[in-house]
């Protein structure tokens, strides 16, 4: 998996570069999650391409992610998600361990409820 990491200011955001498909293996996340969050960073973004569709594996890597980042006391946002993934994690209730939003300048806002 092509995954390029930008760390700033507590803020993570693990940009997928490829299109996450059905045959995709998206497990080597949760690695790169629990390296950030031992480097103290807070809140961990992804962002997948425009195209990527979460299949059932891919969500289940995903969660394990999603839950890693809050029983670390992090928190986890996804950048311009597409409809589709949107859609799935909102069907599964996944509002309690990720936001959403529209573009990288948006993580801050995400972070400062945070630490208030």
């Amino acid at each position: 998996m092509n995954i390029k990491i930008i760390t700033h200011n507590n803020i993570a955001i693990l940009y997928i570069l490829e299109d996450i498909t059905l045959r995709s293996d998206i497990s080597d996340l949760l690695r790169h999650v629990k390296n950030i969050l031992a480097a103290h960073a807070r809140l961990i973004a992804f962002h997948f391409t425009p195209e990527s569709y979460l299949s059932t594996k891919s969500i289940a890597a995903l969660m394990n992610c999603l839950e890693e980042i809050k029983e670390r006391g992090g928190i986890a946002a996804i950048v311009d998600a597409n409809r589709d993934i949107r859609e799935v994690l909102n069907m599964i209730d996944s509002g309690k361990l990720v936001s959403f939003c529209r573009s990288e300048s948006d993580l801050r806002a995400i972070l400062e409820p945070a630490a208030a």
